[in-house]
């Protein structure tokens, strides 16, 4: 980790002499609940973005360094000012602000170095989400992707498909995306399924890891991932500069060759080999970069293994095996929780309410629909036979279910049989 940290430091001294001010604007994106608020509060060491289970971030929230907390709202409704961010969290539960946007100006290391960007889910309820998503990447210098700890789903792909036509003109390696972790070890599975995703939308290989957003030290080392990339842009940007002062250095010890008071000769000639020094810890700061990077995948390797639970190490403690519900509990909870969905006014927007109820009645009446479906001959009529405990539906070696039959429960074995309607039509030539 001393290299890592000496490459950042080395990098803010080189952005200093190169009178860089730019930050480059990082963007988190991914669907609703799969981190972005939370890691952003994490590298922020500050609770500022809204996080809930249900989705929070309906508008793009634009965070800038600032020698104190000052947030302004803009793009829907009332323009309005906040000088404490629980002025601002209270102004966002009750009004939302969907569709518009937030500038935070606070103080936080991370801001020194770059602008971050929170965005909505791109799965998120109503129809602004993925467009303020599709906004803030295109204007976005770097991306950081999540995805849930399942991995790559449909509207990821969807939305990826169009962030990749929206990249085209800028360097894949400024995007990583992470498989978030948060809700334990996972098989490895997602985490294959979604490279291999990756790298066909793409049509490159694209830098895929796992985090665990609950894990401190986890989020630091994504913290020390960022700020690296950012020093392999300020060396970027930089070396033009470091070129022309190289360029510079013979000409200048000339002039300070020639000036006769002792004193100001020194003052010049310290300036001049401070310069040189400078160039050459530049030069070794752009060796250095494969090393680093190397250090770098070696931590997140032991991230992966860890997240992934392939680490290796004998499991301790004892085995716990919670005792399973019964049917009449099971029931029981539904119902609990389909009632309490019903009842919460503000989930209107996030619930379809007609599929809700009717999935109460169902399980209140206990009457669900089973289908049999595979193969001619592979047994269903008979499986359902067997069910029933009767011969109801024909059975044979050879295909005898010509139709979709279905049986409900009734006081009386009543058969009703529907057939298509059939008009002759006759035509003449």
């Amino acid at each position: 980790m001393n290299a890592i940290n000496h490459f950042i430091s080395a990098s803010e001294e080189l952005k200093q002499i190169s009178g860089q001010d730019y930050r480059p604007c990082v963007v988190i994106l991914g669907s609703f609940n799969s981190g972005k608020s939370t890691l952003l509060n994490s590298l922020l060491e500050e609770d500022v973005s809204p996080v809930g289970i249900i989705p929070t971030t309906s508008c793009l929230m634009h965070f800038t360094y600032g020698s104190t907390f000052k947030a302004r709202t803009s793009g829907s409704g009332e323009k309005r000012v906040f000088h404490h961010k629980e002025q601002l969290y209270s102004f966002l539960a009750k009004v939302g602000l969907a569709g518009g946007r937030v500038d935070v100006e606070m103080p936080s290391g991370i801001l020194k170095k770059c602008r971050l960007v929170d965005t909505p889910g791109i799965d998120s309820p109503g129809g602004d989400a993925g467009r303020l998503a599709e906004q803030a990447a295109a204007e976005a210098d770097k991306i950081i992707y999540l995805f849930h700890q399942r991995g790559i789903e449909d509207y990821n792909r969807v939305f990826l498909y169009r962030l990749a036509s929206l990249w085209k003109k800028k360097s894949l390696s400024d995007i990583s995306f992470w498989i978030n972790c948060n809700l334990g070890p996972c098989d490895g599975t997602s985490l294959e399924t979604t490279r291999s995703a990756l790298r066909e939308i793409f049509l490159s290989q694209v830098r895929l890891n796992t985090i665990n957003t609950a894990k401190r030290e986890n989020v630091e080392m994504l913290r020390k991932f960022l700020e690296v990339e950012l020093a392999r842009d300020c060396l970027q940007h930089a070396a033009e500069k470091l070129k022309k002062m190289d360029r510079e250095l013979p000409e200048r010890l000339k002039k300070a060759a020639r000036i006769r008071d002792d004193a100001l000769f020194l003052c010049e000639f310290w300036k001049v080999r401070e310069t040189a020094r400078k160039v050459l810890e530049a030069e070794k700061q752009i060796y250095s970069v494969p090393s680093v990077l190397k250090e770098i995948d070696g931590h997140f390797n032991l991230i992966n293994s860890s997240n992934l639970g392939t680490s290796g190490a004998a499991p301790g403690g004892r085995p716990y095996r919670p005792k399973a519900a019964g049917l009449k509990e099971i029931k029981k909870a539904l119902l609990e929780l389909s009632f309490s969905l019903l009842e919460q006014n503000e989930l209107l927007n996030f619930v379809d309410r007609s599929k809700l109820t009717r999935f109460f009645r169902q399980v209140e009446e206990e009457r669900f629909t089973v289908a049999a479906a595979g193969g001619f001959s592979t047994g269903k009529s008979t499986f359902f036979n067997a069910i029933l405990k009767e011969k109801v539906l024909p059975a044979a070696d050879g295909p005898t279910t010509a139709s979709v039959t279905r049986i409900f429960f009734g006081r009386q074995k009543k058969a009703t049989v529907y057939t298509p309607l059939q008009v002759p039509c006759s035509f003449s030539g």
